[in-house]
């Protein structure tokens, strides 16, 4: 089930999350802004999946890059 609604919506979801995250990061708002880039990171890995190279006219690998480099530059990886 989330799944298929992930997958159904591919063109701009997640573009509109990535901006919803870098706004979220720039009125201080880290908290959210690292669940909606997890959310990124599990549409980029639904897609994987599946076989999907591109997503908002951007290639995934490229996509999966751009987030994990906001996370770790931002400091929003959760270490335990």
């Amino acid at each position: 089930m989330l799944f298929r609604s992930v997958m159904s919506k591919k063109i701009g979801k997640i573009t509109n999350y990535w901006n919803q995250a870098k706004e979220k990061i720039q009125i201080g708002e880290l908290e959210e802004a690292r669940t909606i880039l997890d959310k990124c990171l599990l549409v980029l890995a639904l897609a994987s999946e599946n076989g999907v190279e591109i997503l908002d006219n951007i290639r995934v690998d490229l996509w999966k890059d751009r987030v994990w480099l906001l996370l770790e530059e931002k400091e929003l990886l959760l270490c335990e």
